[in-house]
């Protein structure tokens, strides 16, 4: 458990093959610190496996007009029990990909996930949704 905000000190350079980040970089404002971290602790030719909220889905839910522009947003979390309110930041796809390309990774696949037919009788409006477009992205950067 770690706080991306700040620098991974405990973690030596070049110290890691592969780094998992799901669905927590949008909790941070700037992606360049943890980027340049990332990059630091990892091997030559390590990863980096990535989620994020899909910029276009996030987009259209936080009803934004600046989507060229990183900005603190917010979500009632409804689901698990208490409401809960969530602050995040929503970002463009070329922000979400830049920190990294400028970082020392190049982006090795892209996909944008689809439910799983299984998902239809779990949550069928839900699933009829997702399979118009997407909500979230996953990225997989690799380390030059």
């Amino acid at each position: 458990v770690h706080n991306l905000a700040e620098p991974l000190t405990t973690q030596t350079d070049a110290s890691f093959d592969g780094i998992l980040s799901a669905l927590a970089l949008h909790y941070l404002a700037d992606w360049e610190g943890p980027v340049k971290e990332f990059c630091r602790v990892l091997r030559p030719g390590g990863f980096v496996v990535l989620s994020i909220g899909h910029p276009f889905d996030d987009f259209l839910y936080y009803e934004s007009e600046k989507y060229f522009e990183c900005e603190a947003v917010s979500a009632e979390w409804k689901s698990f029990g208490p409401v809960v309110e969530v602050p995040t930041y929503r970002r463009s796809l070329q922000d979400s990909l830049r920190p990294f390309l400028a970082n020392g990774f190049y982006l090795e696949d892209l996909l944008e996930p689809r439910p799983t037919p299984a998902f239809a009788n779990v949550a069928p409006d839900y699933y009829a949704i997702l399979n118009k477009f997407p909500a979230f992205l996953c990225l997989r950067m690799r380390k030059f």
